[in-house]
């Protein structure tokens, strides 16, 4: 038997007298989006919406907050910090076995894969110097941040051959759109964002990049003919070949070896730029829309090398991959995986001298309905192309804000295969102090289960006059 109940007569009557039909609507698709819906998306925020945050020019530069003044404290403004794949946990890569050791457990890692790659990001960023301030209907900002981010992608049957080998398939195989990517680099931007009327703010952020580390291989591709072999075991590969490139300025060599690792100011230059705008279309309405990381960097150190691959094999037999590695007690054992396959592909040096990568280009569309300037809730679409890997994701999140100097935020996320993501997001202020503190994208109960993570933290100073209401779009 199902218990049932009923609302009190001022809730119903608050609903149908407090809301037109059109905002009935939204909300209504809001909560079936929050409770049921499961689109495809990597990355949501609860942090977006988060008006009286200092931070949300982040997604849109022209978000700013209404202080007269504010200063980061030094390496404490912003860090950020975020793990997003849809494949692996600990949990389903290894089992620990009864004599406490570890073995891969590559049926796991294959029955979590969605869909046709798998694709693992992490990215970190922090803020060393950050100073925003407001005059009249301008408000400006200058910034040195940092930046880190890897990304890994494999066809599914790319990381199926590489685990467990050419399997029960036979016959002649092609194995591309396998990418890598990692990138790290310094930005000095300066940013400026205007109201033009009472309804429309645009905004921009000019960055200067400085590059650290690089290391880019558009497609390596492989391609095998295998055979069933005589004694009815795994077939045999009759015919390999392996293709591809690597761009970095990481000082190796063919074997692999690394060099001093050093740094070569201005030499590893480039510039972005993101726009954006934010237009209350209605009241309590808001759209806005950005374009962000639109840019490049020139690697030119002395270090900067292009290696390629282009190697063929004659018959052997694969199994798969060597988890003898991961059973060494002593030794660095992912050094030695990693030669190994640097040494299978055959990469050998073919070329010095700069190259130029573009940087992952993202977009973002919002759209968010307030509630006497107390409840927010708002619809964040965000895409990313990187590598030819376009990521889109949508993110929800219902923000309060029951004064000028405290926001909550909850947010989900939907991705493919985890419809459930999970997001708070707190920020308060203490005298000049203001704090802000989430943690998103949770997907898991336990952190074995996890395949998603972000955390952000900040602490600013913030120096003002009386704020006008509190909402942070007022200025």
């Amino acid at each position: 038997m199902f218990a049932s109940f009923s609302f009190p007569n001022n809730l119903v009557g608050v609903w149908k007298a407090g809301f037109t039909l059109s905002k009935r609507l939204f909300l209504s698709f809001f909560f079936i989006l929050f409770c049921l819906f499961p689109l495809q998306a990597q990355t949501g925020n609860a942090a977006a919406f988060a008006g009286i945050l200092n931070e949300r020019g982040h997604f849109n530069p022209a978000w700013g907050k209404p202080a007269d003044l504010y200063v980061g404290i030094p390496a404490l403004s912003g860090i950020s910090a975020k793990v997003d794949n849809n494949f692996l946990s600990w949990n389903s890569a290894v089992i620990r076995t009864g004599g406490d050791s570890l073995l891969l457990n590559v049926p796991g890692i294959l029955d979590k894969t969605r869909g046709d790659y798998a694709r693992v990001r992490v990215e970190a960023e922090v803020e060393l110097l950050h100073v925003g301030w407001r005059k009249r209907r301008n408000y400006f900002q200058i910034g040195l941040s940092a930046y880190t981010g890897m990304q890994l992608v494999l066809s599914k049957e790319s990381l199926s051959f590489l685990l467990q080998g050419p399997g029960p398939q036979t016959g002649k195989r092609r194995l591309d759109g396998n990418r890598l990517d990692f990138e790290s680099y310094a930005s000095l931007y300066f940013s400026y964002a205007r109201k033009l009327n009472r309804r429309l703010r645009v905004g921009g952020r000019f960055k200067i990049l400085q590059g650290l580390w690089n290391v880019h291989v558009p497609d390596l591709q492989l391609v095998y003919d295998a055979k069933p072999s005589v004694d009815g075991d795994s077939p045999l590969l009759e015919s390999v070949r392996i293709q591809g490139s690597a761009l970095t300025n990481f000082p190796l060599d063919n074997a692999l070896q690394l060099g001093d690792l050093r740094f070569y100011p201005f030499r590893n230059l480039g510039a972005a730029l993101d726009v954006g705008l934010s237009y209350d279309f209605k009241e309590n309405w808001n759209f806005s829309a950005a374009l962000l990381n639109l840019g490049f960097l020139v690697w030119g150190d002395p270090s900067a090398k292009e290696f390629k691959a282009d190697k063929s094999y004659a018959t052997f037999l694969y199994e798969g991959i060597n988890t003898e590695y991961l059973n060494k007690e002593n030794g660095d054992w992912a050094k030695d995986l990693i030669r190994s396959i640097w040494d299978t592909a055959g990469f050998a040096c073919s070329d010095s001298g700069a190259y130029v990568r573009v940087l992952p280009a993202r977009f973002n569309l919002a759209l968010s309905y307030t509630v006497d300037e107390r409840h927010c809730f708002g619809l964040l679409f965000q895409a990313e192309l990187y590598n030819r890997y376009f990521a889109p994701e949508l993110g929800i999140s219902y923000t309060f804000t029951p004064c000028e100097h405290f926001a909550l935020a909850f947010s989900n996320t939907f991705s493919r295969g985890h419809w459930l993501n999970l997001g708070i997001f707190a920020v308060a202020r203490f005298g000049p102090v203001q704090l802000h503190l989430g943690v998103d994208r949770l997907n898991a109960e336990r952190i074995g289960d996890m395949q998603t993570a972000q955390v952000n933290f900040g602490l600013n100073f913030i120096f003002d006059r009386k704020t006008k209401g509190w909402n942070a779009d007022v200025w």
